[in-house]
């Protein structure tokens, strides 16, 4: 099932990986943005359209934070990460998701989709 609209702020610092993941996304029906670690360290946008979730590579960025503000709400994210020993940090942190390298393309897409109808569940009117 496709998420029509859904945007993913893509952060990857391996440019093979990055460019994987953001055809597997785009393949699945996603839009997909591309930033550097530079600008996941700034707080989000100044792009045009504001992400649903984040995808990033747990390491790439100095900045901890693994929310993106984005028009005064928090975005969710999912951790990328190639040491196991990272989930408890990035449950510790707030990560909805983290995912071990080597990433299974069907995997990211079903995580992303998760997170995806989790978020807009909790943001719909009535939610509690």
């Amino acid at each position: 099932m496709r998420i029509p609209s859904s945007t993913v702020l893509l952060v990857e610092p391996h440019p093979d990986s990055a460019a994987m993941f953001a055809e597997v996304l785009r393949w699945a029906g996603f839009r997909v943005e591309a930033a550097s670690a530079a600008d996941a360290s700034r707080t989000y946008p100044p792009r045009r359209v504001a992400p649903d979730v984040v995808v990033i590579g747990m390491r790439c960025c100095t900045n901890p934070a693994m929310r993106v503000l984005s028009g005064g709400r928090a975005v969710p994210a999912i951790a990328i990460t190639s040491d196991p020993r990272d989930t408890d940090q990035a449950d510790a942190l707030g990560y909805a998701s983290v995912l071990l390298r080597p990433v299974d393309p069907s995997l990211l897409i079903s995580e992303v989709r998760r997170v995806v109808r989790s978020a807009s569940r909790r943001s719909s009117p009535g939610a509690a």
